[in-house]
């Protein structure tokens, strides 16, 4: 006898009126108790909506909700976790002025019979889940401190914490970096053994592939299927995300042959480096909050693409903040075209045709309040009005032209918050680039973009590379360094590791490197 779903929803529409989007069209979703269930699909599918629904967080037009066979409608996200529904969002939602422990425990803070509330026995019961999960983190933290993989792990405890039993995690690869591939299966596995029912909010398909039980595919805001893992193939499941056109298309947009061939085959056209820009000398960090730092030195020159790889937590984090002015190194010294600018603040770097897309582009690199339109005019907003008034008709066509060349899925008008997570991404990198820098720091390229969205930046990375820029990308993917860079810094505990041409080197020997397997001092 087939077991009856846990989650069942039917007819779900949802229509945005402020831009007349239909993010969700009459669809139809179900979830079993205790499976990994992975929702998949390309960014503006639909997928984050409806699961933005199930979680409470949005209300839909027309459909049901059932749980266990009762119908449901939550009107707030407290409502749903009442009912054990909680989500862990990728626009991460927890109070930076908080300790960890402060934003775990938040609205359900244990009391002593005094009514004070008793740290001891929630440190020690947040202690056990971390355990019970291999979450480990420092409760004590301050949240402003955490990296994006910090911030979603005190999401996930938050959740485990208030008692949830289904989670619904949105992005969940950003959970864990290379090293700790194995760590995010063992946690949802063991997740699953006690008794939670998972949801994969997901683009990536090897994460879709290995993780869950059964994926259901989202395209143009319908459900248009669901089928055992198993079932499945990497060429069958982009197949049926992208309509048939997986491998052909870049951000919407047909690409050269010779460029799809490139973006297959991992390689990437070369040109000989110029002049020195950027040069890192003995850069080295102890501070409180970040991971140490110890004799960094590389060099970028004009025309080149360097990745520096590695485990975040062994400093890539902590190289991203020296570099752009948040945090100052303990020693060392960082040169632009041969002159000092350790220290420099983001504008100072701007001014001196610096871009820079950091990691939490949410956070530092975008006001998730203000319009695509503000959003994209931010940098150079002065030749967008005359005496006091905004052109708007100037506006709405500059930055309706970037959409069109970004495939950005928004109207200028649009609320910025309104956008998927790609679509957000994409905002902020047309602007970025747009301003034509000589250098470009570039942190997690293609964290939360699906197939389409990766490789169109991937090609964007290049093509300002082919003008004559210099690109810095910091990342965490192996692939992505791989398949972009000319050259590769390989970090190990703070330290440079080792610094290898892409076409030296593949995947297995990078995370060799990145583990200290091969490590030189």
């Amino acid at each position: 006898m087939k077991e009856s779903p846990l989650i069942r929803m039917r007819g779900i529409t949802k229509v945005f009126p402020e831009n007349g989007v239909t993010a969700n069209r009459s669809v139809d979703f179900d979830v079993q108790p205790g499976e990994i269930h992975a929702l998949v699909g390309e960014n503006g599918s639909g997928k984050s909506t409806l699961m933005h629904v199930l979680s409470g967080l949005l209300q839909p037009d027309s459909g049901s909700i059932e749980i266990r066979g009762v119908p449901q409608r939550f009107r707030t996200p407290r409502e749903a976790l009442s009912a054990g529904i909680g989500m862990v969002h990728q626009h991460l939602q927890i109070v930076r002025e908080f300790t960890v422990l402060e934003n775990i425990i938040m609205g359900r803070e244990p009391r002593t019979a005094w009514g004070r509330v008793d740290r001891d026995l929630a440190e020690r019961k947040v202690g056990e889940l971390m355990d019970l999960y291999g979450l480990k983190m420092n409760t004590r933290q301050p949240a402003f401190s955490l990296s994006i993989d910090g911030m979603q792990k005190t999401s996930l405890l938050s959740l485990l914490f208030a008692g949830a039993e289904v989670i619904i995690l949105d992005e969940p690869m950003t959970l864990f970096d290379e090293e700790n591939q194995d760590a995010l299966q063992t946690a949802l596995i063991r997740l699953r053994e006690e008794g939670h029912t998972l949801i994969l909010i997901t683009h990536k398909l090897r994460e879709s592939l290995s993780y869950s039980d059964r994926i259901s595919i989202m395209r143009a805001g319908r459900c248009v299927g669901t089928f055992h893992s198993s079932e499945l193939t990497r060429d069958s499941l982009s197949e049926l995300m992208v309509s048939g056109e997986s491998g052909r298309l870049t951000g919407g947009a047909a690409i050269p042959s010779s460029a799809a061939g490139a973006a297959a085959s991992g390689s990437h056209p070369s040109t000989a480096p110029g002049e020195i820009l950027l040069e890192l000398r003995k850069i080295g960090y102890n501070g409180a909050h970040l991971p140490a730092l110890r004799d960094v030195s590389f060099r970028l020159s004009r025309g080149e693409i360097v990745a520096v790889t590695g485990i975040r937590e062994n400093g890539l984090e902590t190289l991203e903040q020296i570099l752009t002015g948040f945090t100052i190194p303990t020693s060392g010294s960082i040169e632009y075209k041969h002159l000092p600018i350790t220290g420099a603040s983001i504008q100072e770097l701007r001014r001196k045709r610096i871009a820079y897309i950091p990691t939490e582009r949410l956070v530092r690199g975008a006001s998730m309040d203000s319009s695509v339109a503000e959003n994209m005019i931010i940098l150079n907003y002065r030749n967008f009005h005359s005496w006091g008034i905004m052109k708007r008709e100037e506006i709405e066509h500059f930055s309706g032209t970037l959409g069109q060349q970004y495939n950005i899925k928004a109207s200028p008008a649009d609320k910025l918050s309104r956008l998927s997570g790609g679509n957000i991404q994409k905002v902020i990198i047309s602007r970025e680039l747009h301003t034509r820098p000589e250098l470009v720091i570039f942190s997690e390229p293609s964290w939360g973009l699906d197939l389409a969205g990766r490789q169109f930046v991937l090609e964007k990375i290049r093509s300002i590379k082919q003008e004559g820029s210099a690109i810095l990308v910091i990342t965490s993917d192996i692939e992505e360094a791989l398949e972009c860079a000319d050259r590769i810094v390989v970090m190990y505990r703070g330290e440079v590791s080792s610094i290898v041409r892409s076409e030296d080197v593949d995947k297995l020997g990078i995370g060799r490197l990145m583990l200290g397997v091969k490590h030189h001092a």
